[in-house]
This record gives structure tokens, C-alpha cells and sequence, in this order.
């Protein structure tokens, strides 16, 4: 969770940085390292960066005005968002979407579960459609240069080194990559319910500026990666229990009760690319109306 919030705010910077083309940016780099990939830092600086900005915040912290309203203001801009997001993730007549999918495996998790989630989608639907919860559960996720690389293995080995009930969720591409790590589950050693979000390659992409390529078929081909599998006949080769609900209802259930009874199960949850785009920037839209209507 922690490492995709970097992630997530280096994104928003980009994005910040490329609209206001005139401010100054520095590196500060301990090891006085050009990591600047985009090209705008005008200038290097060598130091902690930690110790910079302890350092300037006690700076602004004697030097600034008191603002005793700019916490509130954050704070309403938070119970807007969720307003909008509870709304959403609890109508009783809704489709079974990725969003709510994350919601639901996070209802279905019982008491210190421990939850590998695996990247692109599923850990910004965790960050996003994920509530506060009064449960503890335990959040893992690969990260690096790489990080769909072994999403199973690793959230099987942590189900063996855990006695918590273990769930897995991850996309498809994840699932591909790392397939036979589940063998792990024929072994004995681990038990856990696996839930793959399946859009039929990977969905990451078409919220990306690279969506926008004038040569559609290169974007599926290159980006998209449609596969075209069915997980059915994975569960199949390593004797695993296999469902496909179709409902945001029938995914808690089967989710609940696998956990509730440790026993390993593959869940996949059939969604559409461009639908989930459509879902997620309705959603954004919604959010983005309640903030600036909390902040009037």
C-alpha cells in the first residue's frame, strides 16, 4: 500500500510538473544521482532527502502564518469522497465491477487476514475502493522494476509462513506470469483464496496517455495483451476448487466461506477493459463534484 502511494504521488507530480512547465525543480540525491526521467530538474543537489525535508519543514513551520482551518478542509474533502465511494461499492442492484470487487473481498476478509494484492489495478482499487476498516488486515505487494513478477509465489509462500487466513488478488497477467506457483497448493504447504481480476489483459494501459495511440491495433497488440485463457483449466490442472460468480453478493460468499473454512479456491472475476475505464472515470467525476461541493 505504502510503496504504490509513492508510486501514485509521483504520477500526480509528473502530471503537476507538466502543466506548470515554469516551476524549478531539484533532485536531492544521496548518491548525487540524475534520476530525472522526464528531464525538468534544473539542478542536483547532494544530501538525505529525508533530512531536507525534516529541515524545511521546520523552516515553514516558523516561518508560515497559521492556517487553523487547512486540516477541516482536508478532512471534509476525505468524508466526501468516501460519501461518494460507499455509495457506490453498497448499491444492492450494481454490476459486479472491479471496484467493487475489491470491496467486497475487503467485507468478505475476516480478522487478521493477510491480503497480497498484486499490481496495476488491483492495488489502486485497494487504495481507492478499499474502506477504513475496523479489522485488522495485513496488506502485502510486490514491488520493483518488475513487479508482476511472482504475485502467486509470493503470496502463497507468505500463506505458509502465516497461520491467518490467506487471500490472494491479482489480475490475470499477474495469474499468467506466475501460474505455477500454485503448485505450492498440490504441495500441502500453503492454503489460500486466490481471486483473479480478469479483463483479459492488462487494463493498467488503456487509463494511460499511450491509450490514445492512433494505431489501435498496436496499443492491443503491444499494451493490451489480450489472452484470451480460461482460468477454468488452471484450477483444473492442479486440482483446485474452481468459481466464476456473477454477482457482487455471490463473490462475498464464495470469498467468506473459503476463508472462513481455509480451504484453497480459484475465484475469477470476468470484468470488461474499456467498461472498467468508463466505471472508474464516472466515478472520479462523482468524487471530484462532492469535493469541490464540501469545500464551498
Amino acid at each position: 500500500m505504502q510503496a504504490d502511494r509513492w508510486v501514485r504521488l509521483e504520477e500526480l507530480y509528473h502530471q503537476a510538473a507538466a502543466r506548470h512547465a515554469e516551476t524549478v525543480s531539484l533532485i536531492v540525491d544521496a548518491a548525487r544521482a540524475w534520476r530525472d526521467p522526464a528531464r525538468r530538474a534544473r539542478e542536483i543537489l547532494a544530501g538525505d532527502p529525508t533530512e531536507l525535508a525534516a529541515l524545511l519543514a521546520d523552516a515553514l513551520s516558523r516561518g508560515s502564518d497559521p492556517l487553523p482551518g487547512w486540516s477541516e478542509r482536508f478532512a471534509r474533502a476525505e468524508r466526501a469522497a468516501r460519501e461518494v465511494l460507499e455509495r457506490y461499492t453498497e448499491r444492492p442492484d450494481a454490476g459486479l465491477t472491479e471496484g467493487r470487487a475489491m470491496a467486497a473481498l475487503l467485507d468478505a476478509a475476516p480478522e487478521e487476514t493477510v491480503l497480497t494484492v498484486g499490481n496495476s489495478m488491483p492495488i489502486r482499487d485497494l487504495d481507492l475502493f478499499g474502506p477504513s476498516l475496523a479489522k485488522r488486515v495485513r496488506v502485502l505487494a510486490n514491488r520493483g522494476a518488475n513487479g508482476i513478477d511472482g504475485v502467486m509465489s509470493s503470496g502463497l509462500g507468505a500463506a505458509a509462513a502465516s497461520d491467518a487466513p490467506a487471500l490472494i488478488v491479482t489480475g490475470d497477467l499477474s495469474f499468467h506470469h506466475d501460474l505455477n506457483g500454485l503448485a505450492a497448493l498440490r504441495e500441502g504447504r500453503s492454503r489460500a483464496t486466490i481471486v483473479v481480476l480478469n479483463n483479459d489483459g492488462g487494463g493498467v494501459f488503456s487509463f494511460l496517455p499511450v491509450a490514445k495511440h492512433a494505431d489501435a491495433e498496436a496499443f492491443e497488440r503491444y499494451f493490451g495483451t489480450p489472452h484470451g485463457l480460461d482460468f477454468r483449466h488452471a484450477a483444473e490442472l492442479y486440482g483446485i476448487p474452481f468459481a466464476r460468480p456473477d454477482s457482487v453478493d455471490a463473490l462475498r460468499e464464495e470469498a467468506a466461506g473459503s476463508l472462513e473454512r481455509r480451504e484453497s479456491v480459484l475465484i475469477e472475476v470476468r470484468t470488461d477493459r474499456a467498461e472498467n475505464v468508463a466505471d472508474h472515470r464516472a466515478v472520479w467525476a462523482e468524487v471530484v463534484r462532492a469535493v469541490e461541493e464540501a469545500d464551498r
